[in-house]
């Protein structure tokens, strides 16, 4: 159904009758009895009504009492049912290290995103529907997850300063790549990869800012403008690390990046 044939009035009635038809479902009824309620009333409803309907009435229900599931210590555990029922979904390598306490959460939902292929980039507007003009409005040319990340000039120009402080000599590529190398050198705990991750997420935030003020709001579009904010964040995180160990290497990239020294341990 498309948004535009969306009636608002519609649904609030459908939804306060379910409201009321769910107030004489009586304390004690069973499943297969609210299942028969739940099925009422459902003439002349959507598609995927239907759908949900012929769903349920494929369904065979046992004939076995319900019983309370039981924690080790005897007593009904509200999380154990919980964990019985709910979706399992495979684990990701990069959830850890993006989700650690070094990041902002906003930049990391914006990363996470991102690693996801769900950013609300202009291709993917139009193959919703929307009536938008798919070029990107720094450079031209279509806008992609690939070519924002980071086949274009300036994010490819802002990517590639913030590798040289991390002195991580590699190109900027386009971001299936990336992500590849992303996934395979974001973990750890030293001070270099707490630097590379934190850096690495609020670059993708600027630069996916940046992108939503220029289609908006038509700033300016100075990388070194991008790189001194994601410097300004990665200096102003350093009171929440932990001590890090004084050895060359971490002194050299703490200065490279800013970092006073009272991180290290004495």
């Amino acid at each position: 159904m498309a948004l535009k044939d969306f009636n608002v009035k519609h649904f609030e009635k459908i939804t306060q009758r379910v409201v009321d038809k769910a107030k004489e479902i009586p304390y004690e009824a069973k499943l297969s009895e609210v299942r028969e309620w739940a099925l009422l009333g459902m003439r002349r409803q959507t598609s995927r009504v239907i759908q949900v309907h012929q769903h349920f009435s494929s369904l065979v229900l046992s004939d076995i009492e319900d019983e309370w599931m039981q924690g080790a210590s005897g007593e009904y555990i509200q999380r154990q049912l919980w964990v019985e029922i709910k979706y399992r979904r495979e684990k990701v390598g990069w959830g850890k290290w993006l989700w650690n306490c070094y990041g902002i959460p906003k930049f990391s939902f914006t990363v996470r995103l991102l690693m996801k292929n769900r950013l609300s980039t202009k291709d993917r507007l139009c193959k919703w529907g929307m009536e938008v003009d798919p070029h990107y409005v720094m450079c031209g040319g279509i806008e992609t997850h690939d070519h924002l990340f980071f086949e274009c000039q300036f994010s490819t120009q802002v990517w590639r300063m913030v590798l040289q402080r991390l002195k991580e000599y590699k190109g900027a590529q386009a971001w299936t790549w990336e992500k590849a190398w992303v996934e395979r050198t974001m973990g750890g705990k030293s001070l270099k990869q707490r630097i590379k991750q934190v850096a690495f997420t609020n670059t993708v935030a600027k630069i996916w800012e940046k992108r939503n003020n220029t289609c908006f709001g038509g700033n300016s579009k100075d990388p070194e403008s991008v790189l001194q904010k994601v410097l300004s964040i990665v200096q102003s995180r350093e009171s929440s690390w932990k001590k890090v160990k004084k050895s060359k290497a971490n002194w050299l990239i703490s200065l490279d990046w800013g970092i006073d020294a009272f991180i290290f341990k004495v």
